[in-house]
């Protein structure tokens, strides 16, 4: 999708929008279950 375009192009792309939130998503997620795991074992 972004090899070769301007970075500018893609981020008006739909898709973008798309992915980036289900990747932000993940990482939140990924971040809740490990801070809970450090939380549980103090």
């Amino acid at each position: 999708m972004g090899v070769g375009r301007d970075l500018r192009e893609v981020k008006k792309d739909q898709r973008f929008a798309q992915t980036r939130d289900e990747i932000l998503s993940m990482i939140w997620n990924m971040e809740e279950e490990i801070m809970g795991s450090a939380e549980e074992a103090v």
